[in-house]
Formats: C-alpha cells, structure tokens, sequence
C-alpha cells in the first residue's frame, strides 16, 4: 500500500492505524535516533509492506525523506528502524554543438537541458564570458541520475571551448 503524507498528520498517526499503541511508541522512540520525526512532511510517499495471508500485519513501513533516502521500519521479529538509500541508476550520456550565437541557443538547437546551460554559466563566469559572441565547439558530459527508472537530476558535466 502507498500512501502520502496528508495535512496534520504525523508518522504516529499514520503508524497508529496499522499497528499497536505500543509498537507506535516504541518505533517513535526508536526514530528519534535516525530522523526528526517533525520532519514529516505533507505530501511525502510512504509503503506499508504487509503480509500477504490473514492476519494481515505490518512488515515494513518506509518513509521516503527525499528520492533517494527513506526510514524503514522494520517489524518482521523486533522493530528496527534505520536509514536506507535507493538504489541510484547512473546515465552517462554526451553531446556536442557548435555556438553560433549563444550558449542558450546552441543547447536549445541540439536538444539539451538549457537548464544545464544557466548552471555552466555559472561554473565558468569568471573564465568565460558568455555575453560576448563565442563561436567555437561545446562538449557536454552529462551523468544522469535514475531511481527506479525515474530521473531524478543530474550530477556533473564539463565543457570544453575551442
């Protein structure tokens, strides 16, 4: 089962409706020293991982802090609570264009992330000033990042200007 976050509820409301008072208080306790439970935020997935025979009972319940962290709760024999990363798929992928008028052009005429093209800006401000006619070639370098399929941003690229 998964679920969000709703507005003003808590990570004990949400575990209270699957498992005992007690279990709740102890996995409050046992939060307290992997993650702020005030961090709950609505809006953020959860899983309940359950049994699949009846009795239906809890096995996991997993918090996702952001794309790639989340608490698990384990209660399969004693409760366990810890943090945990998503396996993150690494796309490398690279393209090259020529600059005939600007930087923001040249990666919107190839079909690359003009995002990408602020960013660079950015990293070569004080070498490169791209509010000055460049003509030349552009390489890009890009390593995308994939969780469970999903793309989740980007980690670096280098450029070289001839």
């Amino acid at each position: 089962m998964y679920g969000k976050v709703r507005n003003n509820e808590n990570v004990s409301t949400i575990l209270s409706a699957y498992i005992s008072n007690q279990l709740t208080i102890g996995s409050l306790n046992e939060t307290s020293n992997v993650f702020d439970v005030r961090k709950y935020m609505q809006g953020t997935k959860y899983a309940r991982i359950t049994t699949k025979n009846a009795p239906v009972r809890t096995l996991f319940f997993i918090y996702e802090i952001n794309d790639v962290d989340q608490v698990i709760y384990d209660f399969r024999d004693s409760l366990r609570v810890y943090l945990d990363k998503k396996k993150v798929s690494i796309v490398t992928k690279s393209a090259s264009g020529t600059i005939t008028s600007s930087l923001w052009n040249a990666f919107e005429a190839n079909n690359l992330d003009v995002n990408l093209a602020m960013k660079l800006a950015d990293v070569y401000a004080w070498s490169v000033d791209f509010m000055v006619y460049k003509k030349g070639i552009i390489l890009k370098y890009i390593q995308e990042l994939y969780v469970d399929s999903t793309y989740i941003g980007q980690t670096r690229s280098v450029c070289r200007f001839q």
